[in-house]
């Protein structure tokens, strides 16, 4: 080989990397033509500061904010004071819900080596994000490629995950997304998105059987919300659906229907309590599912 071919082979090696430099693209959010969501599978560290607020002889429970596309997402996480690194339950609270109401889930894992963390709902607790004014609003923002509230509820628990997964005590491979009611919806779209949560439960929840609205674009933002459009993409990972038959708020047909719409592995628990949420016969059940996934 003379001195002219390899010279030509090096021109034509450096004009190849200089076209895959110039022509790749980070990975961005976008809308997949059936109306997913995606987010890009690294996003990069999470700014957040911690406080720690009080202890007891199992947990250390700390205050936690951090960063989700510019705004501040308040928290709270029980960590266990074993040794170790923990498997952990990130808890999703219904419409209106705080970080708070993770106490329950804290107590039914207190001594288990399991960490709860439990995030504040947008516009709700200390976490004050505005809410679109409209429908109409949120629409828009679909239309422009952008995220409506909706979608960003799902990417705050996107980025709790990443401070979860960041953090040298929790174990990352045994994380687990819980939610009830619009969180759990929440949980399953954000399983969907984020393949490496270990497991996807719902408790009281499930899709909303929106109709085709006759409106290609119209069709397509209304999926971008709607559970049962992303619930099949959780699979090979397991989906847990908690839902009882005298349930006031939200009918126990829409729970069936998305644990029907999910592939297995998936497990589905009928109780029977006029509730809407958490129930007592619920929390062995959800203690089991929870530390087969962790262990």
């Amino acid at each position: 080989m003379n001195r002219k071919t390899i010279l030509i082979g090096i021109a034509i090696a450096l004009l190849v990397v200089l076209i895959l430099h110039f022509a790749y693209k980070p990975e961005k959010f976008y809308f997949d033509p059936g109306g997913r969501a995606h987010y890009p599978a690294s996003r990069g560290q999470v700014e957040f500061s911690e406080e720690r607020i009080s202890e007891d002889a199992d947990y250390s429970v700390f205050r936690v904010i951090y960063s989700a596309n510019g705004t501040d997402v308040y928290s709270k996480l029980w960590l266990p004071k074993t040794a170790g690194k923990h498997g952990a339950v990130l808890f999703l609270p219904g419409a209106g819900g705080t970080k708070d109401a993770g106490i329950d889930y804290a107590e039914m894992f207190r001594g288990k080596g399991i960490a709860v963390m439990a995030i504040d709902q947008r516009g709700f607790g200390e976490s004050k994000e505005v809410f679109a004014e409209s429908i109409d609003a949120e629409y828009d923002k679909f239309m422009r490629g952008a995220e409506p509230m909706a979608t960003l509820m799902v990417f705050d628990a996107l980025r709790a995950f990443d401070y979860l997964n960041q953090k040298g005590t929790i174990d990352r491979a045994k994380i687990v997304v819980l939610g009830e009611s619009m969180g759990g919806r929440n949980a399953i779209i954000a399983a969907a998105i984020e393949p490496r949560f270990k497991m996807a439960i719902g408790i009281s929840t499930g899709g909303y059987g929106l109709p085709d609205a006759g409106n290609a674009n119209t069709t397509r933002f209304l999926r971008t919300f709607d559970p049962d459009n992303y619930i099949a993409l959780i699979s090979p990972r397991k989906v847990v659906i908690f839902h009882s038959e005298n349930d006031k708020t939200q009918p126990f047909e829409i729970g069936l229907k998305s644990f029907n719409l999910a592939r297995e592995p998936k497990s589905f628990y009928r109780v029977t309590e006029a509730t809407h949420g958490l129930s007592q016969s619920m929390k062995p059940n959800v203690i089991k599912e929870v530390e087969e996934a962790v262990k």
